[in-house]
């Protein structure tokens, strides 16, 4: 008995996943090297939690060849939760067991358990959010609408649309985000047929209720659109337009801190009405939590500004949950659903019930998370999350892709990306899979083309306001393959705003300049309008995932009939077999230059 081979948990009709749904019989399979012939092997299953127990499933023996013997078991789960499992294998006195490697494969030492994600089928997941790409927004950066609106007093309104965003404090050592460029959304609504020529099929928009900054997650009055934004009937101009066609809105909640100028807080007394604030007899003031009245009170990461609710307090909970509520309100007006920011800081409860209440106002509301770290098995403020486990979220933001596809691109360790993407792909339920929002670039990180472009950062933030890539060449090809790879894997790609037409830009707030409507980069621009129409193959929207190449500097793999081999290396690359039509490029090829990425469809 010296080896086992392993191959993840596969549901009876579905592909290769770690996430199953109770009561669905899946098949675990391995494969031992035991030149007795009479070892037994067992699957050892436990599920987390105080109180469990490991229990031992003997695996049955399904064939022989040579020294290697073949065990697979068929099972069914009763329970939601996280599980984790290794293999026991016994000949006569000698015992072995099997943990996982970084690479998932198999071995004795070193490694640890598997994960086997069992969820709750509760809702289906809305498969309109596969179709297409997202396409993210800041609204006041995108596009000036016919009309210019300025509607706060305080506001920096620009003219100088294209500058860099203000990056230094005020006299107090305050970032203040004051800086307003007109972009509205009614501009967005006038670019929808340029959105379409990308194969967008949802708007993703950042905070657009009324608020006083630019970023608007500071919430001043979530029942109403931002005036600088063209307010309600703007948002409804612009899921109109979307709908004619074919794309739906979703829009950024912000329910786990409000802004300190708020209706709810009120704190320099600007709205009518009696905040927080300023009185324990406001109706809002048991949202919120004082350590000592007024001004010291819970706020977000210790930002004064952003005063944290709690989220489980009745009143509250009603206001953005109840038949009335913010939820149900939006998406009568036809939004397609929400992204929920910092869900790692929104109480189970919260999330349960806002769930119910946006799947109960409309059956495919979509539900999408921000978590920056695999999602199946999150821990937040000390508590293992349920976000995947049925009745919370549809999907989330697939921070995890990020990190592996960039790495690749910048190092060429195929063995970690494989590893990395493989990890996802066996803890995820292969509905929540299908529609993870993958990222690349984000407001809250750097742009690809700057972090790709192998510069050093500039030390200061005066620096970083004027830096570009030294070789902008290099970096553009190197976008364009992490491109390939993001618009391939499992999951639905997110084009942030301006990527597609060459822009950089550090962290915040370089990442969110105005986008550049009179330089934009053509070729990149043609690529990721090719790049999206691939989108519309079903093998990259619901296809499996297999990875038939991996080695330095190279990966290929499959999804459905498709094939993408990627070449980040400084050699030619020849493909083994007759040439293919390349879908990018519509040439027949049967080699791959180096620093490339390529996707054939396969007959």
């Amino acid at each position: 008995m010296t080896g086992l081979t392993y191959f993840p948990c596969v549901a009876a009709h579905k592909n290769p996943v770690g996430g199953v749904c109770v009561d669905e019989p899946f098949s675990i399979r391995a494969e031992l090297t035991d030149p007795s012939g009479n070892a037994a092997l067992y699957l050892v299953l436990k599920k987390e939690g105080a109180g469990e127990e490991p229990v031992y499933y003997p695996m049955e023996s399904t064939g022989r060849t040579g020294e290697l013997s073949a065990y697979t078991r068929t099972m069914a789960v009763t329970s939601p939760g996280l599980y984790f499992y290794y293999f026991h294998a016994a000949a006569g006195a000698e015992t072995r067991q099997f943990y996982a490697r970084r690479d998932l494969t198999a071995g004795t030492e070193g490694g640890r358990e598997w994960q086997l994600t069992v969820y709750e089928n509760r809702y289906e997941a809305p498969v309109w959010f596969g179709r297409g790409v997202v396409y993210q927004i800041m609204p006041d950066r995108f596009c000036v609408g016919s009309e210019r609106f300025k509607t706060k007093p305080g506001m920096n309104y620009r003219t100088d649309w294209g500058g860099v965003p203000t990056f230094l404090p005020n006299e107090k050592g305050i970032y203040e985000n004051k800086d307003m460029f007109g972009g509205n959304l009614y501009g967005i609504a006038e670019k929808a047929a340029y959105l379409r020529s990308l194969n967008v099929g949802t708007l993703y928009l950042n905070p657009i209720f009324d608020a006083r900054s630019s970023h608007k997650y500071d919430t001043g009055d979530y029942e109403r659109v931002d005036g600088d934004f063209g307010g309600d009937a703007a948002l409804r101009t612009l899921i109109d337009a979307a709908a004619a066609c074919g794309m739906r809105v979703v829009l950024d909640g912000v329910f786990s801190h409000t802004g300190d100028d708020s209706v709810y807080f009120n704190k320099y007394g600007r709205y009518d009405g009696v905040g927080a604030y300023q009185s324990k007899d406001s109706p809002y003031y048991s949202w919120y939590s004082f350590k000592r009245f007024p001004d010291e009170y819970d706020c977000w990461w210790n930002i004064k500004i952003h005063p944290n609710v709690n989220e489980t307090e009745p009143s509250y909970l009603d206001f953005i949950c109840g038949d009335g509520g913010v939820l149900r309100r939006y998406l009568k007006m036809g939004i397609g659903g929400w992204r929920l920011d910092v869900a790692d800081e929104l109480p189970e409860e919260f999330l349960d019930a806002l769930t119910r209440c946006a799947k109960d106002e409309k059956a495919d509301a979509l539900i999408l998370g921000e978590v920056w770290e695999d999602a199946s098995n999150k821990c937040a403020y000390g508590k293992r999350r349920r976000y995947l486990l049925g009745g919370q979220l549809d999907s989330v933001t697939n921070y995890p892709f990020r990190t592996a596809i960039l790495d690749f691109v910048l190092t060429g360790d195929a063995r970690l990306f494989a590893d990395r993407v493989h990890t996802i792909i066996d803890h995820y339920p292969k509905k929540t899979l299908d529609i993870l929002m993958n990222v690349l670039s984000s407001h809250d990180v750097e742009r690809t083309l700057t972090l790709l472009s192998g510069d050093a950062r500039p030390d200061s933030r005066e620096g970083r306001a004027a830096a570009v890539p030294s070789d902008r060449k290099k970096a553009v090809n190197r976008l364009k393959m992490a491109a390939v790879i993001q618009y391939t894997l499992p999951g639905v790609p997110l084009l942030y705003y301006g990527d597609e037409a060459g822009m950089y830009g550090y962290e915040d707030p370089f990442n969110r300049g105005c986008f550049p409507w009179a330089h934009i980069d053509k070729g990149l621009l043609k690529f990721y309008r090719r790049l999206g129409a691939l989108r519309e193959e079903e093998g990259l929207r619901t296809g499996g995932f297999l990875l038939v190449m991996q080695e330095a500097g190279r990966v290929g793999y499959r999804r459905g009939d498709m094939l993408v081999l990627v070449n980040n290396t400084d050699s030619e690359y020849e493909i083994p077999g007759k040439p293919m039509r390349e879908l990018l490029s519509g040439k027949i090829c049967g080699r791959l230059p180096a620093f490339t990425a390529a996707v054939f469809k396969e007959k």
